[in-house]
């Protein structure tokens, strides 16, 4: 039977950062607080450059020519929304076909 390995992180006041996996135990340095400083900056920096972006729902797809994109359509969720080079059609599937509706 395996067992599992201890796993333990230690950060004494004045002793260095470490992290121990089994018998094997990994020592990190100290940070000076001025570089803890600056990439909190940093990372509030680019935080603010992609949050409108984050709050966005969905996810952007470019097809290649040919391939045709389909989605539910929102103000009939029983037919389906196919984009394919540009064009956008509203339809169902029929025998596993796209079958577009007109009107």
């Amino acid at each position: 039977m395996a067992r599992t390995p201890k796993v333990s992180i230690g950060i004494a006041r004045k002793a260095r950062p470490s992290i121990t996996f089994g018998v094997v135990t990994i020592w990190a340095s100290r940070q000076k607080k001025s570089a803890t400083k600056q990439n909190v900056e940093n990372g509030q920096r680019a935080l603010k450059r992609v949050a409108k972006d984050l709050a966005k729902a969905g996810v952007k797809i470019d097809a290649p020519a040919d391939v045709p994109l389909y989605s539910v359509d929102e103000r009939r969720p029983d037919r389906l929304m196919r984009k394919l080079n540009g064009k956008i059609e509203f339809g169902v599937l029929k025998k596993g076909r796209f079958k577009a509706l007109h009107g």
